[in-house]
């Protein structure tokens, strides 16, 4: 026993010399989350005998950082989704107890009896480690780790760097970004297809910015996973610098199905005041078409349905160009001969609809990227619509690649740079 002590003080010896900000930084992680497991034991004991308190706005998201400004301004800090604000308090206040504290919870149960003395902030405390807490619908803290990520691992919590804990029914959501994707600072041009350099003077922040000569349709390499059920924000940051003067920049992603198949306009999207079905078997070779309706077809595309496991009426790989309507008997000549699978009597079919073009640009649409570093964010959320937005996924989509163009429809006199490029989850809804 005496031998495995020795040993032990050793080897503590031993990572402290090696090592020491490595220590120091656990030390701090075991902090964090003493720190949020004892506010969350306030939180709940305060909860057996208040059983109508005020948990705050469910609107805000209020943090450890003292700020003159109310609204955490003097700090970099992640955009929010849209509808929520950030809260800080004042250095004289916000560690305070009475809910004029950094927390709107009042823990001051009696003046011989408070269950904290004082509340809780991160040890380092500045514009990326702090802790927050956020009261919607059900309440949820967070303390941000360095080190000690098994303790985030297994709290089942919304992110993979920090600690979190919150009410029994909280809904795992915050409107705080999870970062899932980063581009863009970056020395190399291995997750980008279509930039031609990598430009090390000009940059927005990190060590690089990635730099566009002319006209270009960039695509990222990498597929995001996404679930369209979700919250999530695309943004970057560009830069003109040619001499032709101001590029025009598209920016936003291109859909993908669960076999990285990607989605066209055509595919997710159809008329609903089309929807009908066939009156007559469609055999391959056949140039006509049968629907019990021909009302509101046009020339145009035809879609059917279903497609593999998909709803019907919601994505569709086998669309069929046609020309010519006849509202006598209800058909469709096609351009030429339908080439797939025999479709029975009774198949779902409707005229396919062209949305948003080719691709999805959440967040910028031929925008005019000044001289200097500007940075543009849109999010993405929900399914297709038609004619309702562009910022949604469109049906059938399980992944997505970043898409740029770069200098639209400019000569080589145009170029842009790009830095920056995130794609974050910001709601679980």
């Amino acid at each position: 026993m005496i031998v495995i002590a020795i040993l032990a003080i050793l080897s503590a010896i031993v990572i402290f010399v090696l090592n020491p900000g490595r220590l120091f930084d656990n030390m701090r992680d075991i902090r964090r989350v003493t720190d949020i497991t004892s506010i969350h034991k306030a939180i709940n004991f305060m909860e057996t005998w208040n059983t109508s308190m005020n948990y705050g706005d469910p609107n805000t998201i209020y943090l450890s950082l003292p700020d003159s400004n109310a609204t955490c301004s003097s700090y970099s800090l992640p955009t929010l989704a849209t509808g929520y604000s950030y809260s800080c308090k004042t250095i004289d206040d916000f560690r305070k107890t009475d809910g004029n504290g950094w927390m709107p919870i009042n823990f001051e149960v009696g003046s011989s009896n408070r269950y904290l003395s004082n509340l809780p902030v991160d040890p380092v405390n500045d514009g990326s480690y702090f802790y927050s807490y956020f009261p919607g619908g059900s309440y949820e803290l967070i303390a941000r780790l360095k080190n000690s990520r098994a303790n985030s691992i297994n709290d089942g919590g919304f992110y993979a760097d920090a600690y979190e804990l919150g009410s029994p029914n909280r809904t795992n959501y915050t409107p705080l970004p999870k970062n899932i994707y980063i581009s863009g600072n970056m020395d190399s041009l291995t997750s980008w297809i279509g930039f031609d350099l990598v430009e090390n003077v000009d940059k927005y922040e990190g060590a690089a910015s990635l730099k566009a000569i002319g006209y270009k349709n960039i695509i990222g390499r990498d597929f995001i996973k996404v679930d369209p059920s979700k919250r999530y924000r695309l943004s970057g940051c560009f830069k003109s610098v040619g001499e032709g003067g101001l590029s025009k920049v598209y920016f936003g992603y291109r859909p993908y199905d669960k076999l990285f198949r990607e989605i066209n306009e055509y595919m997710p999207s159809h008329l609903t005041n089309t929807k009908t079905t066939l009156t007559q078997q469609l055999n391959p070779g056949d140039n006509v078409v049968y629907l019990n309706s021909a009302i509101n077809y046009t020339s145009g595309f035809l879609s059917i349905f279903p497609f593999e496991d998909y709803p019907e009426y919601t994505y569709t790989r086998n669309y069929y160009q046609y020309g010519a309507v006849n509202y006598d008997n209800n058909s469709l000549t096609l351009s030429a001969p339908y080439n797939g699978a025999i479709l029975p009597i009774g198949t779902k079919v409707a005229k396919a609809h062209s949305g948003c073009g080719s691709y999805m640009y959440s967040t910028l649409s031929n925008q005019l990227i000044p001289n200097d570093w500007n940075c543009y964010s849109g999010e993405i959320y929900g399914q297709y619509v038609p004619g309702v937005s562009c910022k949604q996924f469109r049906y059938g989509t399980q992944y997505i690649k970043f898409s740029v163009l770069a200098s639209y429809s400019q000569d080589a006199t145009y170029s842009l740079l790009a830095d920056d490029l995130k794609f974050e989850l910001i709601a679980n809804e």
